[in-house]
């Protein structure tokens, strides 16, 4: 996913999301993004899918963490087009937007929400039980090696 790929009805859902900072209805969201309410249903629909943001059962979204660091990339990276436009000098800022992305790259990407022992517990189960089928076997025990290597 590019940061660039959101359209700006998906970016102003999801600030709108942002800037409640509660669990919310779609037009509650809608009214704070400043867009049309089944503007935002589509939004939500693709941002939901996306991994931005969930639903519950009472029709209720919030904002993921992956949700709000793609939102800080979105600030991080209007900062950083302001101040070129503001600053005409040739020196080369102290930290770059790359830089800064890949750093929330690498503390979202490695934070799996579920319990990495159970993970592997289910791939081992899972390997034993398809052991007729030696190809799935083996990658679901490499998978269950995989996860035990992991801390959660």
């Amino acid at each position: 996913m590019n940061i660039k790929s959101l359209t700006p009805k998906q970016r102003k859902t999801l600030e709108g999301l942002a800037k409640l900072g509660h669990p919310a209805k779609r037009l509650e969201i809608a009214q704070s993004g400043g867009i049309d309410g089944t503007q935002a249903a589509h939004a939500l629909s693709r941002l939901e899918a996306y991994g931005f943001c969930e639903n519950d059962d009472e029709y209720q979204w919030t904002i993921t963490e992956a949700g709000k660091s793609i939102l800080l990339s979105l600030e991080i990276e209007d900062r950083e087009a302001n101040n070129k436009d503001a600053s005409n000098s040739d020196e080369e800022p102290a930290h770059s937007l790359e830089d800064e992305i890949k750093a929330l790259r690498g503390k979202i990407r490695y934070a799996p929400d579920f319990s990495t022992s159970d993970a592997a517990f289910v791939c081992k189960a899972l390997s034993e039980e398809l052991a007729d089928m030696p190809s799935i076997a083996m990658i679901l025990a490499k998978m269950a090696r995989y996860w035990d290597g992991l801390k959660s």
